[in-house]
């Protein structure tokens, strides 16, 4: 056995200069999925997509297809060899391998498991991997009997023709087979990597001149050529093959464990690094992040990571089942990491970069300059008289906090002196206490919304007024307050529709109908869009009705709590089922739910701020959410949909293209699908039988068509499918 050694000059280096990023109380979005949802078994050892776009889960209790909806689980009892599924490979023809603990092998064609009954009398120990050379031949590596190569993969299993390599031609303990780009084969052992090159039949040391010689792990060769080998205990080790430069990574520099379980290269050129004991780490850009249970991941024992079709980052864990990553544009903050309430009415950002949230349990504090654990402060009636129902936040000219509550009143705040004070002259014509809108306009004047009425507050000069219907208000109870960017402000009453102020003048404005305004934003055109109570949302220009939106045109609600616009024009539009963002331009809308990072679903009234960096913040029933522009990831691909099944007259038909039915065979359902994980419950369908129906089926849920008495014809059955994106 040759040993093969980098002879020219080497050197490592500490990656003691990466910045890895400091733990903070926000949450990154990992979806989860378990034994409760219909996964097989909670410890995820390998993780595949086929051809037909299935995502495929090795686990203890057999193996799992998953379509992002369902789970259809497979074991013994279905055909394959005993035990859980150690690792999943599929061939050029699409057929599926499964390697199991304890040494068995299964293979599936798509409608059938056959297994590999000699596997039995070579293998006594798990199966660690499987793969293939540039010849096509499959390998399979094993805990503690070496590896095989089977020559003919496409025979039938029992006609199979094999070399098994052991002990001293390579080592009874082969842990992972990595294939390089020049087709090169990486097998990592006890002994530590072996090489066998292309063409060759020998294996040859592989060993990196600097590297410790703790047991190598795992081994990964990525876009650029350059090799990653994880150990155990030792944390990571890069070497770049140009200029022969080793970097080593640990706990120290931002490693999440120095224990590497796996390692995995996106298309975007980050390194995923899966750990036994710390969770995962990415490297981007020469920077480190960690996810663990502090941040979103479940689970910090690392089995496996797949990129999938649409880009979600599927993570096989130990004990907490499927984790899926699906970017950072949501990022989460609740009771758990700092609020003092769940329940956000008012998003603030102060002219000194921090973060008041209002809640149901008093404000909250967030300074993201400081570290994780102390970035929160609370203001409650523990403390201060305000009551804890807060509902409204507003900064003045001299930086003073505005607050309006829910049964409290007003109060103005004091950062610098840290003091509140109770407005007697606001609150002598607010009766009930209760402030249901509130808006600082550009001359520094306040406006409080009461149920009786509005209340204008000259900050500066500390003058009062309230004004009523007999002013020219077209309601007295007050829904909504928004001052634009021409000095207008816009008045939204219950049921009442909207009153426009202007200086001294005040004007109704008639549309169409009646209606309540729940919230206002305006667009860089020039556009007032008003979130409505039921009926959508309005686009008003020159104070006429020029765009309505509503579940019709894609929506996820008609009640609307809440309308902000992002520096490129979107509207994002909160309802009390989730987020839509309408793009004008593409005149399109986007859909945000629980499954694509919008964990809270529920919006609150009023409840949204674009920050300083034009972040979008939004206040919902389980915490507040920031939505972050330059994060988001659109899906390139349009939504992968199949044809599943036919039934005629009640009965399964193997679906064949140009095939012909008797007269009599006349009762068709055909089932179909789209694999999605990045949102699932966003899918929508439409269906269109050629030669039976004129036109499309309108947009729906369900996955199943049926045509009950069809006449002789010939027919084509047509489907499309709609995501998030």
């Amino acid at each position: 056995m040759k040993n093969i050694y980098h002879l020219r000059k080497s050197f490592i280096t500490v990656a003691f200069l990466l910045l890895h990023t400091i733990a903070s109380a926000q949450i990154y979005y990992f979806d989860n999925y378990s034994v409760s949802d219909g996964l097989a078994q909670s410890k995820v050892f390998a993780i595949i997509q086929d051809r037909n776009d299935y995502i495929w889960l090795g686990t203890e209790g057999g193996v799992s297809r998953f379509d992002g909806l369902n789970f259809e689980n497979f074991t013994s009892e279905d055909g394959l060899a005993i035990n859980g599924v150690r690792t999943l490979f599929e061939d050029s023809r699409g057929l599926l391998w499964l390697g199991h603990t304890g040494g068995g092998i299964t293979r599936f064609d798509g409608r059938q498991f056959e297994v590999f009954d000699e596997a039995a009398m070579l293998f006594n120990s798990d199966i660690t991997s499987i793969n293939k050379d540039p010849g096509g031949g499959i390998w399979i590596t094993t805990a503690r009997s070496g590896a095989l190569n089977i020559w003919n993969p496409e025979a039938a299993s029992e006609e199979f023709k094999y070399e098994q390599y052991q002990g001293r031609r390579l080592s009874d303990r082969v842990f992972d087979l990595s294939v390089g780009k020049d087709s090169t084969l990486y097998f990592i052992t006890d002994i530590g990597v072996q090489k066998r090159s292309p063409g060759s039949d020998e294996f040859e040391k592989f060993f990196i001149k600097g590297m410790g010689y703790f047991q190598i792990t795992s081994f990964l060769e990525d876009a650029a050529g350059n090799f990653w080998f994880g150990t155990y205990n030792d944390g990571l080790y890069k070497y770049e093959k140009e200029t022969e430069a080793l970097t080593f990574f640990n706990t120290r520099n931002g490693l999440a464990h120095n224990f590497v379980s796996t390692l995995y290269e996106d298309s975007e050129g980050n390194i995923w690094v899966g750990t036994w004991g710390g969770g995962l780490t990415r490297i981007q850009d020469g920077k480190l992040k960690t996810f663990n249970r502090d941040n979103g991941l479940q689970d910090l024992k690392i089995w496996s990571v797949l990129e999938d079709m649409e880009g979600n980052i599927l993570v096989g864990t130990n004990e907490n089942g499927l984790c899926i990553y699906k970017g950072e544009q949501f990022v989460s903050f609740s009771e758990k990491n700092g609020l003092v309430n769940d329940q956000v009415w008012a998003v603030l950002q102060d002219r000194k970069g921090k973060f008041w949230f209002g809640t149901n349990g008093g404000v909250s504090i967030y300074d993201p300059g400081r570290p994780a654990g102390k970035d929160f402060r609370h203001l409650t009636s523990d403390q201060y008289a305000m009551g804890n129902q807060i509902r409204f936040l507003k900064e003045d000219r001299q930086g003073h906090i505005w607050i309006g509550t829910y049964g409290n009143g007003t109060y103005e705040y004091d950062p610098v002196k840290e003091k509140f004070s109770y407005s007697f002259q606001i609150n002598s014509y607010n009766k009930q206490l209760i402030v249901t809108a509130m808006e600082i306009d550009r001359d520094n004047k306040l406006w409080v919304g009461t149920t009786d009425g509005l209340i204008f507050y000259d900050i500066d000069q500390k003058q009062v007024q309230f004004i009523t219907q007999i002013h020219g208000l077209a309601g007295m109870d007050i829904s909504a307050l928004y001052a634009d960017s021409k000095g207008i402000l816009w008045v939204g009453s219950k049921g009442k529709g909207i009153t426009t102020i202007e200086g001294d003048s005040l004007s109704h404005l008639k549309l169409e109908y009646d209606f309540t305004p729940n919230c206002f934003a305006e667009s860089s055109d020039g556009r007032i869009w008003t979130g409505t109570g039921g009926q959508g949302i309005f686009a008003i220009e020159d104070r006429k009705l020029v765009k309505q939106l509503s579940r019709q045109d894609g929506l996820l609600a008609n009640l609307i709590t809440l309308v902000n616009v992002d520096e490129f024009n979107n509207v994002f539009i909160g309802t009390n089922q989730g987020l839509n963002k309408y793009v004008a331009a593409e005149e399109k809308i986007y859909t945000y739910m629980e499954k694509n990072g919008f964990v809270g679903i529920e919006t609150k009234n009023n409840a949204s701020f674009r920050d300083h960096e034009g972040n979008i913040w939004f206040g919902t029933v389980a915490g507040v959410v920031k939505y972050d522009p330059s994060k988001e990831r659109r899906s390139v691909i349009d939504p992968l949909t199949h044809i599943t099944r036919m039934r005629v007259n009640l009965e399964e038909k193997e679906l064949i293209g140009g095939m012909k039915l008797g007269y009599q065979e006349n009762s068709v359902i055909f089932d179909f699908n789209s694999i999605c994980l990045k949102n699932p419950d966003a899918v929508s369908y439409r269906y269109k039988l050629e030669g039976a129906d004129i036109d499309w089926f309108p947009s729906t849920a369900q996955t199943t068509a049926t045509y009950p008495a069809l006449r002789p014809g010939k027919y084509v059955f047509q489907v499309k499918a709609r995501n998030s994106d």
